[in-house]
């Protein structure tokens, strides 16, 4: 968790805010945090907080892709991608990598989805990483 901050009562003078028993210290939320009215309290907002996070799982599932690609000799996942749209003596395989890369992705809404519905919790990389579909390559 973020280091917590306390603003004193000259903080909340310079804001136009009056002091009082209730308020000191009031502790200033951390850039993921929103006022919940229930408990009077600070709390985590999975939307903000996966927002944060999305752009390493992001970049790690786009990693994935392009190194399985390359495992092919392609340049990265949107080069074999560009295979599959017309005959030729690539297509299966592309048509089998694109598709892959479209279920991982789609997995990948479902992650967001589950979290910001707080049905799971944010996944590591290496958790996400484990849990997308496996790569079947064509017959």
């Amino acid at each position: 968790m973020a280091t917590q901050h306390y603003i004193d009562e000259t903080d909340l003078q310079v804001y136009g805010y009056k002091a009082n028993a209730n308020c000191i210290p009031c502790r200033i939320p951390t850039d993921t945090e929103v006022w919940d009215i229930g408990t009077h309290d600070w709390i985590e907002d999975q939307e903000k907080v996966f927002t944060k996070q999305a752009h390493a799982l992001t970049s790690a599932v786009s990693n994935l892709l392009d190194t399985k690609a390359q495992e092919f000799r392609y340049d990265d996942m949107k080069s074999a991608r560009s295979y599959a749209g017309y005959v030729n003596d690539f297509q299966a395989e592309a048509l089998s990598l694109g598709q892959w890369a479209s279920a991982c992705w789609k997995y990948m809404d479902g992650v967001e989805a589950d979290v910001l519905a707080q049905t799971r919790t944010i996944p590591t990389v290496d958790e996400l990483l484990a849990e997308l579909p496996a790569y079947t390559p064509p017959v």
